[in-house]
């Protein structure tokens, strides 16, 4: 615990005060320590290291972070109906401009019950004019009536590795530096789920206080909402973007994954990775290419299947585009082509 502590404490030396009041206590060097002595040896390298991509020093990370989410931070209000009144400069949760031209992101819907979502950006209240919503990660997207709007840089999250220092933007003047505890965290409640659905996700050593806070690395950009890894929702931001509408890829059949923590016993047939065909979709885009119940998917697009989903896999795939998926079939391996479909 001593040598950890004195790791932290050579990274985070050049903290001044004066970026936020949350970033410097000791209070946050003994649960950021505790996250380092819980992950192994691999976050004492990281730390060794200082943050990555290095920004210089800690100070530096900080103020950067600062620097980049404050401006394209949104707060959300909800006043009046079900819910208590807010004081003025409260919020009940956030999220974060993706465009110029005002789409945000958040974790949020946009209505419960009678009490409208009030969007702001500094002092300033935005009208949401549209939305859309990704119904594989219960993320929000929202068009603001706005335009020439500050945009967070995208980053990485499929290189974020457990134990790497990331910041939180958890109100409109406080920004939590916290640790990536797990970046493959097993979320899942049942084996068998539908082929389309996440199942790992960011875990911290904090806790955030509102939903649809957004997280970033130390230069600034943006890795996560909540605990949902960035890359998991470009493909719908990418859609978004271009048309207004939320697009996933459809393979239509429930699976489990072998590299699960829990797997039922006898399916994996001495395979350690991999995605076991559960159930098939009638005539969905598996069923109609020849998929099985029993197959098991080894490869997808000729690379094998590592630790991660089936569903994280399909992400470099566009809705009615084909994949091709190795598949062992009762020990004979087979070649099946399948176009993807759209929802």
């Amino acid at each position: 615990m001593q040598k950890i502590l004195l790791i932290v404490l050579s990274v985070a030396a050049g903290l001044s005060a004066g970026i936020f009041a949350s970033v410097w206590s000791a209070e946050y060097l003994d649960r950021y320590a505790a996250s380092l002595e819980g992950a192994g040896n691999e976050v004492i390298r990281l730390s060794q290291e200082k943050p990555q991509p290095i920004p210089g020093t800690f100070e530096e990370a900080a103020a950067r972070a600062r620097d980049v989410v404050q401006p394209a931070l949104v707060r959300f209000q909800r006043v009046g109906g079900i819910d208590p009144i807010l004081l003025p400069g409260e919020e009940d949760s956030l999220g974060v401009v993706i465009t110029s031209d005002g789409w945000v992101m958040t974790s949020v819907e946009t209505a419960e019950g009678d009490a409208p979502l009030h969007a702001f950006i500094g002092e300033t209240e935005y009208t949401i004019v549209d939305s859309v919503s990704d119904p594989y990660t219960e993320i929000y997207f929202y068009r603001l009536e706005a335009s020439g709007l500050p945009v967070i840089p995208f980053g990485a999250s499929d290189q974020v590795e457990s134990g790497s220092l990331a910041f939180a933007a958890t109100s409109a003047s406080a920004l939590l530096p916290t640790a990536v505890v797990d970046a493959h965290h097993w979320n899942a409640t049942v084996a068998r789920l539908p082929a389309e659905t996440f199942t790992r996700s960011f875990t911290y050593a904090d806790l955030f206080p509102l939903p649809g806070t957004p997280v970033v690395n130390s230069a600034g950009e943006l890795i996560a909402i909540d605990g949902t890894p960035l890359h998991q929702l470009l493909p719908v931001v990418r859609s978004v973007i271009r048309s207004g509408e939320s697009a996933r890829t459809v393979f239509g059949a429930t699976v489990i994954d072998l590299s699960a923590v829990h797997v039922p016993a006898g399916i994996d047939r001495g395979f350690s990775r991999g995605t076991y065909i559960d159930t098939v979709v009638v005539n969905g885009p598996a069923a109609i290419a020849g998929v099985r119940r029993g197959d098991i998917i080894t490869h997808v697009g000729g690379m094998a299947l590592g630790d991660e989903s089936f569903a994280e896999r399909l992400l470099s795939y566009a809705p009615e585009e084909t994949v091709r998926l190795t598949i062992d079939r009762g020990g004979e391996e087979v070649m099946i082509d399948v176009q993807l479909g759209r929802r």
